[in-house]
């Protein structure tokens, strides 16, 4: 047997051990519902999806249906379609989650939402109530920063998530959540050719982007320290905007529109399974 073959002979003995250690009676006797055990769980879908559903078979059932607020219009969007797909591929089969669809024309934005979660924390609320976090939030961060998670306990099950770093996003840890996908899917076009742009693809002096025949007016976003999600005012040699809105690429891939039917949301696996600890750590009271 080469190499090759004695090392996916061993990741599969690691596999199946991990499998079978799941199901074994001092696991079922921290219960199901425990974070070690959904965390082990969640880890072994993530490396052998071809396992899902035997795992799912002895997977906990989370009867509670959290409750999740976001500080901008997109965010919701972004975790309602990721959850869709993750569900597909047999993840997070049995969580299900209260989105608070806020439509609002600028959203709710962060300061918003850390005073409406610190007021909630004040009364009792009947499901854990989750306040998401975008990861360029120092308010937030500095509220998490003594956790040994991604979150708070406000108490009154109000909890405080800042979104967890992606894994491919390690070398630029604070940022907002579109960057939760890849830069390939970042750049997806619509039918009419717009899409988002990243700061660092354009000259920090003049706005001209580096390899097309375009432009960003928005001199606070080109000259950024660090990188950002570029959703207006970059216009073509006619003049025209070819930068697509935040809103319309959270609805494309919400709605599975054309080329961004099939993005990439592996990465939003990480946040869920935070939740899922939460829901799983409720007690009722």
């Amino acid at each position: 047997m080469g190499r090759v073959g004695l090392a996916f002979s061993w990741r599969r003995t690691q596999l199946t051990l991990l499998f079978h250690f799941l199901r074994t009676d001092k696991v079922q006797l921290r219960g199901k519902h425990n974070p070690i055990y959904l965390r082990l769980r969640n880890q072994l879908w993530k490396l052998a999806p071809e396992l899902a559903d035997e795992i799912a078979e002895s997977a906990p059932v989370l009867l509670t249906k959290p409750k999740i607020l976001t500080e901008g219009k997109t965010d919701w969007k972004h975790l309602k379609a990721a959850l869709k797909k993750l569900k597909e591929q047999g993840l997070f089969a049995d969580l299900e989650i209260d989105f608070q669809e806020d439509e609002s024309p600028k959203g709710k934005g962060a300061d918003n939402l850390m005073r409406d979660c610190e007021s909630l924390a004040k009364i009792q609320q009947t499901v854990p109530t989750i306040g998401v976090f975008d990861r360029d939030v120092e308010k937030a961060k500095k509220k998490v920063s003594n956790e040994i998670g991604d979150y708070k306990d406000l108490g009154h099950n109000v909890h405080l998530l800042v979104i967890p770093v992606p894994p491919h996003r390690q070398t630029t840890p604070d940022s907002s959540i579109e960057f939760y996908y890849t830069d390939d899917d970042l750049k997806r076009r619509d039918k009419d050719g717009r899409r988002l742009f990243l700061s660092n693809e354009f000259n920090s002096t003049t706005g001209r982007h580096h390899h097309e025949d375009l432009i960003c007016s928005d001199q606070n976003a080109y000259q950024s320290s660090t990188i950002k999600i570029v959703s207006d005012r970059v216009f073509d040699k006619d003049n025209h905007n070819v930068a697509l809105s935040k809103n319309d690429f959270a609805d494309f891939i919400l709605n599975e529109e054309g080329e961004f039917a099939n993005v990439d949301v592996k990465a939003f696996a990480r946040i869920f399974e935070v939740i899922a600890e939460i829901v799983a750590n409720f007690d009722g009271g």
